[in-house]
C-alpha cells in the first residue's frame, strides 16, 4: 500500500512470513490503520473498502507527500496459480511542470504470474474488476459477506434476504448450471414445438401449392396425369409421321425451284459474256496504237531533254559572270581594311606595357583584402566580446541582488518545516476530535437505550422469589421498564462510548478553529523555503558559470589583435594607387586594358582573313566562269543532233505530232491488263455457253413447282407436333412436380410424428424441472435448498460448540425461500435469527461462514474459500463463549486455511501470540510481525 489510508509511504505486509496456514491477529491502537488493510485487499480486488462504503479515492493518506501516487498492489493465490493485481484511484496530484495540481485518472492492471514473469491480462478499469469477480467466483458484497467479514457487517450473510443467499449459493455452489438445465428444458420444449408446427405448416403449404386437400388427393391427381401423358404419346408419333412426309416434298419442291432458276441465271450469262467479247475489238485497236507510241516516244524525249540541258548550261553561264565581277569588287574593299587595321598597332603596344604594370599591383590589392576581412573579423568578436562582459555583469549584479532574500528564507526551512509537521499534526488532532464527537454524539444515545432495552428485558424474566442474575437479591423494587430502543450490541455500544471519550480526553484542550487553514499557510511557506533554498544554489551556480574576469581578458586580447591588423592595413596601402585599392577596381581596369587589347588583334586578324578570303574567292569565280561557257556550247551541239533524230522518229510512227504520240500512249500495267482481259472474255464466253446447254438439259421434261404451297404443308405439320410436343412437357412438368411434392410430403409427415413423439417426453420433464409437482420447486431451487441444509448441518455443528449446544441453525418448516431461523434448546423455541443478541449474533454469523467453507471445500467444484478474515465483534462475547469461538478458529487453522481477526480485547492478545502489529506515528503508520517462531 503506498499512501493509502494511515500509510503515508509504501507499507508492504506479507502474509507469507506468518507461516502456513496461520491464525494471527491483527492489533493496534484505535485509528492506526488495522482495517485499513483489508481495505487495501477490497479495494485492490474490487475497486471499494472493506466496509463498501468507500472509494479509493477518499483513501488517500493525509500524512503522504503531496507528489507520491496513492496505489495498492496484492498479489494473491487460487489453487497453483498465482495472480497480482494493482489499482491506482483517481486523485490530485501537483503539476510536473509549472505550478497548480492535476487529477490522475483511475488505473486498475491484472497480471498472472507464470514461471517468475508476469503477463499482463488486461488493463481497464472495469475489466480487472470482471476477471477478478470470474477468478474468485465472488462480486464484491459477496466477499465481504462469506470471505471477509468488516467490523460491524459480518453478521450480513446471516441477516440476508432469500433473494440475496440465492445469489450467494449460486455463485459458491454453481447452481445457475441447474438454471441452465431448466431453461435448457424450457427452450428444448419451445424449440420442439416450434418445429412441430413449422412442419405442419410446411405440410400443408405444399399441398396448398398444388390445389390439393391431402395427401390421398394427390395421388389421385398423379394417376390422372399419367394416362393423359401415355394419350399424348400416341398422338405425337402420327404427327411425327406426317411431318417427316411434309418435309420431303418440301425438299423437292425446293429442288425444282433451284434447277429452273440456274437455267434462266445460265441464259442471262450467257447474253453478257457475249456483250463483253464484242467491246473487246475497241480495245485492241487501242492497245496497237499504244505500241506504236512507245517505239516513237525514246527520240522525242531525248530531244526535250537536250533542250533543258542547254538551257541550264546558259543559265550557269550568266551567273558565272556575274560572280566574276562581284569578287573583283569585294577583294578591292577587303585590302582597304586591311591598311586602316595595320594603322592600330603602335596603340596595341602601349596597352600591352599598361597592362603588366598593373598586374604587379595585383598580389599587393589581394593582401589588403585578405587583411581588411581579418581587421573586420577581429572588430566584430571584439565588440561581441564587449557586449557579453556587459551582459553578464549585468547578470552578476541581478543574481547578487537576489542572493540576499534567498539566504533569508532558506535558513528559515527548517523551522518551518517543524511548523508544518506540528500543523499537520493539529489538524489531524481537529479532525480526530470531530469525528469522535460526531461518533459519541449518535452512540451515547444507542448505548443507553441498549442497555436499557437489555435490562428491560432482564427484567422481563424476573420472579417474585427467584434471585436477581445481577444483584442476587430476590425482591425487585423497581424493574426496568423496555422503552422501544433496540436491545441487540449493548455492550459494545458502551465498549466504544468509553473508547471515545478516553481518545476525546488525550487531546489537547486548545485546538485552533482554524487548523486547516493554518496547515495550508504553514505547507505554503514551508514550500516557499524549500523552493528558495534550492534557487539558492542554482543561482549560485549560475554566478559561477558567469566567467566574467575570463570575459573580460579575452575582450583585451581581441581588441589588441584588431589594433595590430589596422595598422598593418595602413602601411600596405600606400603602395597602390587609391583607385585601385578596393572594390575589385584594379581587377576591373584590368579586364578593361585586356578587352581594348583583343579588340585590336580581332580587328586586325579579322582583316587579314577577309582579304585572303576575297582573293582566293575571285579566282575560283574566273576558272569557273571559263567552265560554264564551255559546257554551254557542248549542250548546244547535242540540242541540235537530238531534233534531228526526233524528227525522223515521228515521220516513221504514223503520228502527226508529238502530242498525239503522248495522247496514244497507255502505261505498261494498263496494257497487260486489257490484253488479260480480253483473253478471259473470249475463254469465259465458252464456259457460259457451256454452262447454258447443261441447265437446260437438267430442266427438260420437269413442271415448275410449287414451294409455297410444299412450306405451308411442313409448317402446319410442325405446328401439330409442337403444339403437341409443348402440351406434352406441361403434363410431364406437372406430373414430376406432383411427384416431388409428395415425396416432400411424405417425408416431412414423418419428421412431424417424430418430434411429436419427442414433445410428449420433453414437455413433461420441462414441466416438471420449472415447478410444476408436488413440491412446487424448480430444479435450481430445491439444489439450492439442500446446498441451504448442508451448510446450516455444519453450520450448526459449529455454533453448537460455541454455544454449548444452545443454539442450532436452521431452514422453517413451511418458509417460503431460503429463510433462516435459530432454535434455542435452552428455551425450546424457535425464533428469526434477528432477534438474536450482539454476542449470539457474532457467534450465529461466525458459524454460518465456518459452514459455509466447510460445504464450499466438500464441493470441489465449486468456489474454494481458503482465506478467513473477521474484523471485530469478539468484545461481545463473554470470556466462556470466547474461549469456545477462538477452539472453533484453531480448529478451522488447522485444517489448513489462513485465519485472521481484528480485535480490541485485550484477551485475544493473550491467547494469539502471532500478530500483525499496526503500530501509528507522527508521519503514518507502519506494520511489523511479531510471534513468528524461530
Amino acid at each position: 500500500m503506498q499512501a493509502f489510508g494511515p500509510y503515508a509511504g509504501t507499507e508492504r505486509v506479507d502474509f507469507t512470513r506468518l507461516g502456513e496456514a496461520p491464525l494471527f491477529l491483527i492489533c493496534g491502537p484505535t485509528g492506526a490503520g488495522k482495517t485499513s488493510i483489508l481495505d487495501g485487499i477490497c479495494y485492490a480486488l474490487y475497486g471499494d473498502s472493506a466496509g463498501g462504503e468507500r472509494t479509493g479515492r477518499t483513501m488517500r493518506s493525509d500524512f503522504a507527500e503531496a507528489k507520491v501516487v496513492t496505489q495498492v498492489t496484492f498479489s494473491f493465490a487460487l489453487g497453483g496459480r498465482r495472480y497480482k493485481v494493482r489499482r491506482v484511484p483517481e486523485q490530485t496530484l501537483p503539476k510536473v511542470r509549472g505550478e497548480g495540481f492535476t487529477t490522475r485518472a483511475a488505473e486498475a492492471y491484472l497480471w498472472q504470474e507464470d514461471g517468475g514473469e508476469e503477463r499482463l491480462l488486461t488493463s481497464k478499469v472495469g475489466e480487472v474488476t470482471g476477471r477478478v469477480a470470474e477468478l474468485l467466483g465472488f462480486k464484491g458484497d459477496q466477499f465481504r459477506q462469506v470471505v471477509l467479514l468488516p467490523q460491524g457487517q459480518f453478521q450480513r450473510f446471516l441477516m440476508a434476504s432469500g433473494a440475496e443467499r440465492e445469489n450467494i449459493l449460486a455463485v459458491l455452489f454453481q447452481t445457475h448450471l441447474y438454471r441452465r438445465v431448466e431453461e435448457q428444458l424450457k427452450q428444448k420444449k419451445k424449440d420442439l414445438d416450434d418445429q412441430f408446427n413449422r412442419l405442419e405448416t410446411q405440410r400443408k403449404a405444399m399441398l396448398a401449392m398444388v390445389e390439393c386437400e391431402s395427401a390421398e388427393a394427390l395421388a389421385v391427381r398423379q394417376g390422372a396425369l399419367t394416362a393423359e401423358l401415355e394419350t399424348l404419346a400416341g398422338e405425337t408419333a402420327a404427327a411425327g409421321g406426317a411431318l417427316s412426309r411434309a418435309e420431303s416434298a418440301y425438299q423437292e419442291a425446293v429442288h425444282r425451284e433451284r434447277l429452273f432458276a440456274e437455267r434462266a441465271g445460265a441464259g442471262h450469262a450467257l447474253q453478257e459474256q457475249e456483250l463483253r467479247v464484242a467491246g473487246a475489238a475497241a480495245t485492241e485497236a487501242r492497245l496497237e496504237a499504244a505500241r506504236r507510241a512507245e517505239v516513237a516516244w525514246p527520240a522525242g524525249a531525248e530531244r526535250e531533254r537536250r533542250q533543258s540541258a542547254w538551257e541550264q548550261a546558259r543559265r550557269r553561264n550568266q551567273e558565272a559572270r556575274q560572280r566574276v565581277a562581284a569578287t573583283t569588287l569585294q577583294l578591292l574593299g577587303a585590302n582597304e581594311a586591311l591598311n586602316e587595321a595595320g594603322a592600330s598597332r603602335p596603340e596595341r603596344e602601349r596597352l600591352v606595357a599598361e597592362r603588366g604594370q598593373r598586374e604587379a599591383w595585383r598580389p599587393v590589392v589581394q593582401r589588403l583584402a585578405e587583411q581588411r576581412r581579418a581587421m573586420r573579423e577581429a572588430e566584430q568578436a571584439f565588440r561581441a566580446a564587449e557586449g557579453e562582459v556587459r551582459t553578464r555583469l549585468a547578470e552578476r549584479t541581478a543574481l547578487e541582488a537576489r542572493l540576499p532574500e534567498l539566504e533569508r528564507l532558506a535558513d528559515a526551512a527548517a523551522g518551518r518545516a517543524m511548523a508544518l509537521v506540528e500543523a499537520r499534526q493539529r489538524l489531524e488532532q481537529r479532525r480526530s476530535r470531530e469525528r469522535w464527537t460526531q461518533e459519541l454524539a449518535e452512540t451515547a444515545p444507542r448505548a443507553a437505550a441498549a442497555e436499557q432495552a437489555e435490562a428491560a428485558a432482564l427484567a422481563e424474566r424476573l420472579r417474585e422469589g427467584e434471585a436477581c442474575p445481577v444483584c442476587g437479591s430476590t425482591a425487585h423494587p423497581n424493574p426496568a421498564v423496555h422503552h422501544g430502543g433496540a436491545g441487540a450490541g449493548g455492550r459494545a455500544l458502551s465498549e466504544r462510548v468509553a473508547v471515545l471519550r478516553e481518545q476525546l480526553a488525550g487531546l489537547p484542550p486548545d485546538l485552533p478553529a482554524d487548523a486547516a487553514e493554518r496547515l495550508r499557510t504553514a505547507e505554503r511557506a514551508e514550500r516557499e523555503s524549500r523552493e528558495a533554498t534550492a534557487e539558492r544554489g542554482e543561482l549560485s551556480r549560475r554566478r559561477a558559470a558567469l566567467q566574467v574576469e575570463e570575459w573580460q581578458q579575452r575582450a583585451g586580447e581581441l581588441e589588441r589583435e584588431w589594433v595590430r591588423l589596422v595598422t598593418s592595413v595602413e602601411s600596405e596601402e600606400s603602395a597602390v594607387p587609391e583607385a585601385l585599392r578596393e572594390g575589385g577596381a584594379l581587377e576591373r581596369a584590368l579586364g578593361e586594358l585586356e578587352r581594348r587589347i583583343g579588340a585590336l588583334d580581332a580587328r586586325w586578324n579579322a582583316a587579314q582573313a577577309n582579304e585572303s578570303q576575297a582573293r582566293a574567292e575571285a579566282g575560283g569565280a574566273a576558272a569557273a566562269q571559263s567552265e560554264t561557257e564551255r559546257t554551254e556550247q557542248e549542250a548546244e551541239a547535242a540540242l541540235a543532233r537530238a531534233a534531228e533524230a526526233a524528227a525522223e522518229a515521228l515521220g516513221g510512227s504514223g503520228f502527226r505530232s508529238w502530242e498525239e504520240v503522248a495522247a496514244a500512249r497507255i502505261a505498261p500495267e494498263q496494257q497487260e491488263k486489257w490484253s488479260r482481259q480480253i483473253r478471259e472474255f473470249r475463254e469465259g464466253l465458252a464456259a457460259v455457253r457451256a454452262r447454258a446447254e447443261a441447265a437446260e438439259r437438267a430442266v427438260e421434261g420437269l413442271a415448275p413447282a410449287d414451294t409455297a404451297a410444299a412450306e405451308a404443308a411442313k409448317q402446319t405439320a410442325a405446328a401439330t407436333v409442337a403444339r403437341l410436343a409443348e402440351r406434352r412437357g406441361e403434363l410431364a412438368q406437372e406430373a414430376e412436380s406432383l411427384r416431388r411434392t409428395g415425396a416432400e410430403v411424405e417425408r416431412v409427415s414423418a419428421a412431424s410424428a417424430a418430434v411429436e413423439a419427442e414433445l410428449r417426453v420433453v414437455g413433461q420433464v420441462a414441466e416438471v424441472v420449472q415447478g410444476k409437482n408436488a413440491r412446487k420447486l424448480s430444479l435450481q431451487e430445491y439444489a439450492q435448498m439442500a446446498f441451504l441444509e448442508e451448510v446450516l448441518e455444519a453450520a450448526t455443528a459449529r455454533l453448537q460448540r460455541m454455544s454449548s449446544g444452545r443454539y442450532e441453525l436452521l431452514h422453517p418448516a413451511g418458509a417460503k425461500g431460503l429463510e433462516l431461523a435459530v432454535r434455542d434448546f435452552y428455551t425450546g423455541q424457535t425464533r428469526g435469527v434477528e432477534t438474536l443478541s450482539g454476542g449470539e449474533m457474532f457467534l450465529a454469523s461466525l458459524g454460518l461462514a465456518l459452514g459455509l467453507s466447510d460445504v464450499v471445500q466438500a464441493n470441489s467444484g465449486g468456489t474454494r474459500l481458503d482465506s478467513l478474515f473477521v474484523d471485530e465483534g469478539f468484545g461481545t462475547l463473554d470470556p466462556e463463549v470466547l474461549d469456545l469461538a477462538m477452539n472453533t478458529l484453531t480448529e478451522l487453522q488447522r485444517s489448513g486455511r489462513l485465519v485472521g481477526l481484528i480485535s480490541h480485547v485485550a484477551e485475544m492478545r493473550e491467547r494469539i501470540p502471532l500478530r500483525l502489529e499496526v503500530v501509528p506515528g507522527k508521519r503514518g503508520s507502519a506494520t511489523r510481525v511479531t510471534g513468528v517462531p524461530g
